[in-house]
């Protein structure tokens, strides 16, 4: 389980180049191989993560879940943000995600340059649809502020002339 405080960031990239970015106050948790198969598994608990993931490397056939959704990675640059209240929302930057609302239902191909939500409904109600739209200069501004790790500089990395 890996988790950021409020105000806090983190990148993780492994070996061959795939990153993901964590967000200020997230939670997720990685499972590499689910029921025996060697498949890795992302459980995002709430928070905001981007992911790119190569489409030849280790985690090719990525499944990342939230409460509401299930994605389908097969190489590409996605932002997942679980927002407790009003669902996942699931913008591709790059490749395609397959979204579902809920495992029986149909994966929703959503292609670089669309956002899926999935909104949170009353655990009586029926599914509902994956919803997709076109992504927004906001979502980008979004996704880029979210995205971004700035290095603090220490005064010891500081040279006087």
């Amino acid at each position: 389980v890996l988790r950021t405080a409020p105000g806090a960031k983190a990148r993780v990239v492994f070996d061959n180049g795939d990153q993901v970015n964590v967000g200020s106050a997230t939670a997720y948790r990685v499972q590499w191989e689910v029921k025996g198969a060697p498949k890795p598994e992302l459980n995002l608990m709430y928070g905001k993560i981007r992911a790119v993931v190569s489409k030849e490397g280790p985690r090719t056939g990525l499944q990342i879940k939230t409460r509401t959704a299930t994605m389908g990675v097969r190489g590409t640059d996605l932002y997942v943000a679980d927002r407790i209240t009003r669902g996942t929302e699931v913008s591709v930057i790059r490749g395609e995600v397959a979204v579902q609302s809920e495992p029986s239902a149909k994966a929703v191909p959503v292609k670089a340059g669309a956002t899926a939500e999935v909104p949170t409904v009353p655990s009586a109600a029926k599914a509902v649809p994956v919803q997709v739209r076109p992504t927004t200069q906001q979502d980008l501004a979004v996704i880029q502020r979210a995205s971004e790790i700035k290095k603090e500089i220490a005064k010891t990395d500081l040279v006087d002339d």
